[in-house]
């Protein structure tokens, strides 16, 4: 398996089993924690995230330090520490910097990573890319590498074939190597010095990775502030409920015309000298509404996934951490990305700007026991 085929294969695998994974169990934004017996799928999102429950489904665990000591059905990690001490029954996806698989993998394991290594077992295949590998395990199945380091030790097991790239550096026993087969990397990773002197395309995955990991928890915990201190998503929940589409694009419209026209009216203050104050503060509630406009859209998707898709009853949390899942994923496919931010920033500005404007004036109503008396009285005064 070449580099650039295992890394899609594994982005591939994390961005399909996260969209099929139903129920969302547990969602933060700073650290998370899940323990006993949870008898559905749990999502944990964090600074550091850790599990020491015995889980009937997919766990799906994303922070800085992620640390999986207790039971899974499937298990997808992504983060800069990854530790693997407990069991998946079934598979694995792990993406991050340095990955430690000392616990057990019920099927096959696909890693991508800066150094991984496997002191525990895995039942079938393992699917390692990394700059550095270190395998201190066992494999029931095939290993497959693609690194620059590899140190296979003397306790390591390998009950199928191994399969590594010839420039890698690799210390193993003889026993390991003597069926081992030796392929060729792509010309274009090692053509030239002038390739290795750029991020290497490891570097690169990583540092997408990353940045979807730390994108989706700030838009979250965006959502979630607001969940807490305001009644924000139950008003937009009743105001958009069977919503038709002209509704939907009235919130776009009106949210396209404020995104081009605000800073020009700003910047119109500002000159002026006597709307200094006022323009600034203007734009800092324009950069404000832009942070807090995908949090709108990705509720709208939640909502739509978590009740008509997975027939849930309403729950906001869950919502939220679904659909913001959602919105993350869809920004991150390149033919979807453009649309995706093209939609997403005008329509949550204009669903601000309207729940801004829901309070209409109203001229006072004069009853009309009133209106008659004052009309009497008049007519009696003439005569």
């Amino acid at each position: 398996m070449k580099k650039t085929t295992a890394w899609i294969l594994a982005l591939s695998i994390i961005c399909a089993l996260i969209a099929v994974s139903v129920p969302a169990l547990a969602a933060t934004v700073t650290d998370d924690y899940a323990e006993g017996d949870v008898d559905a799928s749990v999502f944990l999102a964090g600074q550091n995230t850790e599990n020491n429950a015995n889980i009937q489904g997919l766990l799906c665990s994303a922070g800085y330090k992620v640390r999986s000591t207790g039971e899974s059905e499937y298990l997808i990690a992504a983060g800069y520490d990854i530790t693997v001490g407990g069991t998946a029954v079934k598979d694995a996806v792990l993406a991050g910097c340095n990955i430690e698989v000392s616990g057990t993998i019920g099927r096959d394991i696909y890693a991508v990573g800066k150094n991984i290594g496997i002191s525990g077992t895995i039942g079938r295949n393992a699917n390692l890319v990394a700059n550095s590998v270190s395998i201190n395990g066992t494999i029931l199945g095939d290993l497959d590498i693609t690194a620059e380091t590899i140190m296979i030790s003397e306790n390591a097991v390998i009950s199928g074939k191994l399969r590594y790239n010839s420039d890698a550096d690799i210390v193993a026993p003889e026993t390991s190597l003597q069926d081992a087969e030796i392929y060729e990397p792509d010309a274009a990773d090692t053509e030239t010095e002038f390739y290795d002197e750029r991020p290497s395309a490891t570097d690169l995955f990583l540092d997408a990775i990353k940045g979807i990991v730390f994108s989706y928890v700030g838009v979250l915990a965006v959502a979630f502030l607001l969940l807490w201190l305001t009644p924000l998503w139950e008003t937009v929940d009743k105001k958009y409920k069977s919503a038709s589409f002209g509704k939907y694009a009235a919130a776009f419209g009106i949210g396209f015309a404020v995104l081009v026209a605000l800073p020009l009216v700003s910047l119109i203050l500002m000159v002026t000298g006597f709307g200094l104050r006022l323009g600034l503060m203007l734009l800092m509630l324009y950069f404000a509404a832009i942070a807090v406009s995908p949090v709108f859209i990705s509720f709208i998707l939640g909502k739509l996934l978590w009740r008509k898709a997975f027939k849930k009853s309403a729950c906001y949390p869950a919502e939220l951490a679904v659909g913001v899942l959602a919105w993350r994923i869809l920004a991150s496919v390149p033919l979807l990305s453009f649309l995706v931010g093209f939609i997403s920033l005008p329509f949550g500005i204009g669903v601000l700007v309207l729940l801004l404007g829901t309070k209409k004036m109203t001229a006072p109503q004069i009853p009309v026991s009133a209106e008659v008396s004052a009309v009497t009285d008049e007519t009696s005064v003439n005569e």
